[in-house]
This record gives C-alpha cells, sequence and structure tokens, in this order.
C-alpha cells in the first residue's frame, strides 16, 4: 500500500468522526429540542436496539446506540488511525486475515459473561479495531484504480 495518506482516506476518517458526532448529538439535541431530538434516534434505530440500560447516558438520555455499538464505532476510528501509524501490524493482518477472528474472541466472551457497559465498548472497540485496516485498504485501492483511469 502506498505510503502516502490519500485525501479519501480523511475522508473515509471524517465520515467516521461524524458518526459519531451524531451518536453523542443526540441526547444533547433532544434536550434543547425533543422533537428534533427523536430523529437522532431514529436515524440509529435501524442498526442498534437502543435499549436505554445498555446504552451511555447523558443528563438521563441515553446515547443513540448501546455501548457496544459505540465501541464497535469508536474501535473502527482507532483502527483507520491505527492503519496509517502501524506500518507492520497493517502487513501482518493483511498478510493474515484470519487473524480478525482473534479480535472478535473478546466479544463472544462477553457475550457468554456477565458484562457491563465499559466491558461492552472495550470488546466492541477491539472488534472493530482491524476491520478498519482493510477498510483503509480498499479506499485506497480505490483511489488507485480512479487514478490509473484518468491516466489512461
Amino acid at each position: 500500500m502506498n505510503s502516502q495518506i490519500s485525501t479519501r482516506y480523511y475522508l473515509l476518517l471524517s465520515g467516521a468522526l461524524l458518526w459519531i458526532l451524531l451518536i453523542v448529538a443526540a441526547p444533547l439535541v433532544t434536550l434543547e429540542n425533543p422533537a428534533a431530538g427523536k430523529y437522532f434516534y431514529l436515524f440509529f434505530s435501524g442498526i442498534c436496539h437502543q435499549e436505554a440500560g445498555r446504552c451511555f447516558q447523558y443528563q438521563g438520555l441515553p446515547l443513540a446506540v448501546c455501548a457496544r455499538c459505540l465501541g464497535l464505532y469508536l474501535g473502527f476510528i482507532a483502527g483507520l488511525v491505527g492503519s496509517a501509524l502501524l506500518a507492520g501490524f497493517r502487513k501482518t493482518l493483511l498478510a493474515h486475515p484470519r487473524l480478525l477472528i482473534v479480535f472478535f474472541l473478546p466479544m463472544t466472551v462477553d457475550l457468554l459473561l456477565p458484562n457491563n457497559h465499559w466491558s461492552r465498548l472495550l470488546t466492541g472497540m477491539i472488534a472493530s479495531f482491524p476491520v478498519a485496516f482493510f477498510v483503509h485498504l480498499a479506499v485506497e485501492q480505490i483511489q488507485l484504480k480512479s487514478l490509473r483511469r484518468t491516466t489512461s
């Protein structure tokens, strides 16, 4: 993979950060305007069960997704940053994609044992961290493919 970071990578990272902002904005917007806040929760309802007892809360209102989903998204962002900084780990992971299974194991154990918000957040982060390396690679390959088309 090219060591130079593309604009598409930064767009992907910005989109992931915006996603987190929308999740956190749900209770903030709801506090100011309950009618508008409803749309934030509605937007995320198709991808998360949103059980209030499994969500981190802000001033008594749940975030737009549960702790595990939040962990998956935060881990993805950490993985995107890691994919740009950890070249050795990136090469190992891309050479042995089955290593992904190792990162998902803590989440399966967390499903079987007593857990809490923090364990769900952490196991979600661990699971999604390496996935971002593959997404980053895909984005870079899209960049290279489009460059080849414009230079041909």
